[in-house]
């Protein structure tokens, strides 16, 4: 809780000030946090000095143990801060939970898309939080940092939820930064080259389409933001001179090819400058149906991996999730591209509560054709995961009050490693929340909904399907 009190001068002193990302991947490989690489810079250019670890490299990572997380947390004392996704949230407030009651008087600072969405539900029901940042997180971090350094009341600071004696207070929104130029680079030196399989490029942020199972256009409100092509050039040139950047550019953004104009820019910058360096990116089916020279002009420049969210192959369930291609779409789509990138990862979902028994079969059909035509022209690496009903998408506004919990039944998206494509039955890939945390997530299911399913007909029927449809697909790999 904020205290009715002043901070000392000395509170943000450069033992004071610590910085954990708590998120943790939900594959085998370690990425390094770009997001918090970002606000570690913008600290810093306030004139402040922070301490930055990443959980991800811990040797404890391969446990969520309460204790375990809680001791990261605690190896220096004064203000914490931890950003973390959906995956990690829970694991989080039970870990807090006990350092608060070891230090009452430390303040922690939770932010990330994991508490974003449900800020003041997380200081209502679980009093030893403090202060949440929502949403874009540098500049509102910065000016929280001012407050605190100089006592002043952060009810001045916009983007920001928080507990007092008075009770929970939501501040008025932030704006989105306007540039994002204007952000520093982000602070490579704070992370090791050696602990991560790489670290990515940001080009713009943000996603303006309306999927209804996606936090992610909620978070950023569905404004699309970009940076400037040189600035993008010039990140990879630093990242290439420190060794971050070895055998491929990653980029990070969700709708890459959104602009064909920047696309082309870009290709052409890239091409000339590191003609040699293969990059990947995420995109869209319905972004490559409508400007197929975008990808043309990417693949020219040296686009070798590509990671598309195809979510069905149901006409009906694509409707309602706000998709707006087909399944010919689709095959025709992975047909242009599986003869020309080296890897290739498509995205599907299952459990949704308005899927049937035959939208099922018609997305297992549809996974089974692309793996028998292609799975042998190109890497293919096929996702089958089940629903996280994300608070802020429209599924989860629509189906609240049917969220259950139950430990069969965990979303590949809140696995914390692993292979997200495993059979259900398989728990040797991924590490489970422990007892602690569990409760936790049974008790505030509506809080913690990305560990949950949307209780319906439908999911008891499709579940069944599940593991069924995995173990097929493995197969199906395995003799193509």
């Amino acid at each position: 809780m904020i205290q009715d009190k002043s901070y000392s001068n000395d509170m943000l002193s450069p033992v004071n000030l610590f910085f954990v990302n708590t998120s943790l991947s939900n594959t085998n490989d370690i990425y390094a946090p770009l997001g918090c690489l970002y606000l570690v810079a913008a600290v810093r250019q306030a004139g402040y000095e922070i301490q930055f670890r990443d959980y991800q490299t811990s040797s404890s990572r391969s446990s969520l143990e309460t204790s375990a997380l809680a001791k990261y947390l605690t190896v220096t004392q004064g203000v914490l801060a931890v950003g973390c996704m959906h995956n990690m949230l829970p694991s989080v407030v039970a870990a807090l939970e006990l350092i608060k009651h070891a230090d009452p008087s430390r303040l922690a600072i939770l932010g990330g898309p994991g508490p974003s969405g449900v800020a003041q539900a997380l200081l209502e029901r679980f009093p030893w939080l403090d202060v949440i940042v929502i949403g874009e997180g540098e500049a509102t971090f910065v000016e929280l940092l001012h407050c605190l350094k100089s006592g002043s009341d952060i009810k001045s600071v916009c983007g920001i939820a928080f507990r007092d004696s008075a009770g929970v207070h939501i501040t008025p929104s932030r704006q989105l930064l306007s540039n994002l130029d204007s952000l520093p680079p982000p602070a490579y030196d704070c992370v090791n080259k050696d602990d991560y399989a790489h670290v990515g490029i940001m080009t713009a942020r943000g996603c303006p389409c309306g999927c209804t199972f996606c936090s992610t256009t909620q978070f950023w409100r569905r404004a699309y933001r970009t940076r400037s092509i040189g600035k993008v050039m010039d990140d990879i040139r630093t990242g290439l001179t420190m060794g971050l950047i070895t055998e491929m550019v990653h980029i990070t953004d969700d709708t890459f090819p959104l602009s064909p104009v920047r696309v082309a820019e870009f290709a052409q910058r890239y091409k000339a400058e590191f003609p040699s360096l293969p990059f990947g990116c995420m995109m869209r089916i319905d972004q490559i149906v409508r400007n197929p020279i975008v990808i043309d002009d990417l693949l020219k420049a040296g686009l070798s991996a590509a990671f598309i969210g195809v979510e069905s192959g149901s006409a009906s369930v694509l409707r309602r999730l706000g998709k707006p291609y087909t399944a010919d779409d689709t095959m025709n789509v992975v047909t242009y591209l599986a003869g020309r990138l080296r890897n290739l990862q498509l995205s599907f979902i299952w459990g949704f509560p308005f899927e049937t028994r035959k939208d099922f079969m018609t997305t297992q059909i549809l996974m089974q054709r692309i793996y028998a035509k292609f799975g042998k022209k190109v890497k293919l690496d096929l996702l089958f995961s089940q629903l996280s009903p994300m608070p802020q998408t429209t599924i989860y506004d629509e189906y609240v009050g049917q969220l259950a919990f139950s430990e069969k039944f965990l979303s590949a998206v809140v696995m914390t490693s692993g292979d997200s494509g495993q059979a259900l039955s398989d728990r040797r890939a991924y590490v489970e929340p422990d007892a602690r945390t569990k409760v936790l997530i049974r008790e505030n299911k509506d809080v913690f909904a990305g560990f949950c399913y949307v209780k319906s007909d439908a999911f008891a029927e499709t579940s069944q399907l599940a593991e069924g449809a995995h173990l097929l697909l493995r197969q199906i790999l395995e003799a193509v």
